[in-house]
C-alpha cells in the first residue's frame, strides 16, 4: 500500500545520517520540513515514488547534499529556490519524471554540479530553450539526454554527453 504521508520528525534523531534511502516506498508526499535536523546527509534516493510536487523548502536544510535521486517519480516541475542551499550537490537524476521544463531558478548560482540525468522526460527539446543556464558549472562534465538537440551547452564546460546510454561526444 501507498504511504500517503509520513510524520515530519520521522529523521529528526538522526542527526549523523550520511545516506538515506527512501525509494521505492510509494510516497505520495514528502513533508516540507523532514530533513531539517539531518544537515550531514550526503546521498539521497527519493527514486520510484509517486509524488509530484516538492515544496520549494523541501532539501533546503542539506547543505551537505552530494547526490540526489528523483528518478521515477511523477515530478512535475521544480520550484524556483528548491536547490538555492545544494551548492555541494554534484549528482542530480531527473530520469523517467514528468518534468516538462527545466528552470534555471531552482537551482544555486554556485552549484557543484558534475552529472545531471534529464532523460526520458516528457518535455521535447523546444521546451528546454533556457537549458543552456547549466553552463554556468564549470564542473558538469556529464549530462543524460533524451534529445541529443539538448546537448547544446557550452561545450569547454559538458565534456560528454550520453543520449539512450551510449556515450556521444558533443564537440
Amino acid at each position: 500500500t501507498p504511504v500517503s504521508d509520513f510524520p515530519t520528525f520521522t529523521f529528526s534523531q538522526l542527526m549523523n545520517l550520511v545516506i538515506l534511502d527512501l525509494s521505492h516506498l510509494q510516497l505520495q508526499s514528502i513533508p516540507i520540513n523532514v530533513f531539517k535536523s539531518n544537515y550531514k546527509l550526503e546521498v539521497l534516493h527519493l527514486n520510484h515514488n509517486f509524488f509530484s510536487l516538492l515544496h520549494k523548502l523541501t532539501f533546503s536544510w542539506l547543505v551537505n547534499l552530494l547526490s540526489l535521486d528523483l528518478s521515477f517519480t511523477k515530478l512535475l516541475y521544480l520550484p524556483c529556490g528548491l536547490f538555492i542551499t545544494n551548492v555541494n550537490l554534484q549528482v542530480l537524476d531527473l530520469s523517467n519524471t514528468r518534468l516538462k521544463t527545466l528552470s534555471s531558478c531552482a537551482f544555486a548560482k554556485r552549484m557543484n554540479l558534475i552529472s545531471i540525468n534529464i532523460s526520458s522526460i516528457p518535455g521535447s527539446v523546444s521546451a528546454f530553450p533556457g537549458i543552456t543556464f547549466l553552463s554556468q558549472y564549470p564542473n558538469l562534465t556529464t549530462m543524460y539526454v533524451v534529445h541529443p538537440e539538448i546537448c547544446c551547452v557550452h561545450p569547454d564546460h559538458v565534456k560528454s554527453c550520453i543520449s539512450d546510454h551510449e556515450q556521444r561526444d558533443i564537440f
